[in-house]
């Protein structure tokens, strides 16, 4: 046994948790428009526990899409 439930750093289902400096800054409350097939789909994944919430598919997005600018 790996003892990942022990492990703070893990959820009770055994996903890793995000750790990144800038998921643990204050964050700024703001409104978007969003098509309704992209928000559909954000709902299945929140669903499915890909993502928490509607926040989480948004931020993890942004950090994808800054990932690859950098490049």
């Amino acid at each position: 046994m790996l003892g990942i439930s022990n492990n703070p750093s893990y959820t009770e289902n055994g996903r890793a948790l995000a750790k990144r400096p800038s998921e643990l800054t204050k964050k700024e409350r703001i409104s978007i428009a969003i098509d309704r097939e992209f928000l559909s789909w954000i709902d299945q994944m929140i669903e499915r526990g890909v993502f928490a919430n509607r926040s989480h598919a948004i931020h993890r997005a942004l950090l994808k899409l800054k990932e690859e600018v950098i490049k």
